[in-house]
């Protein structure tokens, strides 16, 4: 991170009360910075836009290596050589850039599909349903819409950066009874006053209210 800002530290209750996610705000301008934030994708609306269509057959050992075709603006599955669904996305995908990993610590492989890798890592999550053999879209995932980053302790971590890469956040999310919560929110900034590298950390409380709970120097 090469760009230096400086947040006072007096500006903590603006993030603490306006920065949490699921307000509807897009943004806060202060005299001091710009805090972007992201807008999820309703579930609501890709209910409509998404469909999924099993193949005739649904049968595919499970062993068998999970592939994937594009045709047009579907998205064919194969477990090795057997196509097992086409999920028809109303786009055109890179199939290069499909994410596979286990979104839902269920076991199983699931998959992220971008709208565009080269414009935003915005996508649909299709979780996968052993029982059926068959991928599905999640509603927990599409809320929040972007690709996220797996972690060894079960959580699913998702990058944001705001349009000037003044600072850098992450967002950190657990899986609790069948729902996806927000866990932390960690922002870091290198202050003009000491040079140093700084990490905010915020949490959530039982009703999902965001609140700060500390700060460290990195460097």
């Amino acid at each position: 991170m090469n760009k230096k800002i400086f947040v006072p530290f007096l500006l903590l209750a603006v993030l603490t009360s306006c920065a949490a996610r699921g307000t509807g705000g897009r943004g806060i301008v202060t005299d001091d910075f710009i805090f972007i934030t992201t807008e999820p994708i309703q579930a609501e609306v890709l209910a409509d836009e998404n469909i999924v269509e099993p193949a005739e057959e649904v049968s595919g050992p499970e062993e068998a290596k999970l592939n994937f075709e594009v045709k047009e603006t579907a998205l064919q599955i194969y477990f090795g050589d057997k196509k097992t669904q086409d999920i028809e996305l109303g786009f055109t995908p890179n199939k290069d850039d499909i994410a596979v990993a286990d979104y839902d610590f269920d076991g199983d492989d699931d998959i992220f599909v971008p709208y565009d890798m080269k414009i935003t890592d915005m996508g649909l999550y299709y979780c996968y349903d052993k029982e059926k053999n068959l991928f599905a879209p999640s509603d927990h995932l599409n809320y929040i819409g972007h690709l996220m980053k797996v972690t060894d302790d079960k959580t699913l971590v998702e990058e944001l950066i705001d349009n000037d890469d003044y600072y850098d956040q992450t967002v950190e999310f657990i899986w609790e009874n069948g729902a996806i919560k927000q866990n932390k929110r960690k922002v870091r900034y290198v202050s003009t006053v000491d040079g140093k590298l700084y990490e905010e950390t915020y949490e959530y409380d039982e009703k999902g209210q965001e609140y700060f709970s500390g700060v460290e120097v990195i460097e």
